[in-house]
């Protein structure tokens, strides 16, 4: 499924970030205080590097409130634990309004093809 999200906006997000999508690696992050879930659990998330910046991608076909919420707490938590400083991005289908405000405050970029009521 984030595949096939990726196909769809590949068009999107290179024009608009210049992100080349078959060059995406997931990574994985290990929560060892167990910080946001239990100790030593696995965070995953997209990465796409080029010389000059690092960019966090979190692809879904529907993001809601509650995702934007877990995206935030992951980002907040990698920029304190593993000093990463990335721009990120969620990359969707459809994402909800309240979700979409939700990013924009968290400082999170949206590139996606529709913003749907709740």
């Amino acid at each position: 499924m984030e595949r096939m999200v990726l196909e769809l906006l590949r068009k999107t997000l290179l024009e608009r970030v210049a992100i080349d999508v078959d060059s995406i690696e997931k990574r994985s992050f290990v929560d060892e205080r167990g910080e946001l879930v239990q100790e030593c659990h696995k965070i995953e998330i997209d990465i796409y590097m080029t010389d000059k910046q690092a960019y966090a991608l979190e692809v879904k076909t529907l993001v809601e409130s509650k995702d934007v919420d877990w995206i935030v707490a992951k980002k907040r938590f990698l920029e304190r634990s593993y000093n990463m400083r990335a721009r990120w991005l969620i990359v969707a289908s459809a994402i909800t309004q309240e979700a979409y405000m939700k990013a924009i405050k968290g400082g999170i970029e949206v590139v996606c093809r529709s913003i749907v009521g709740e």
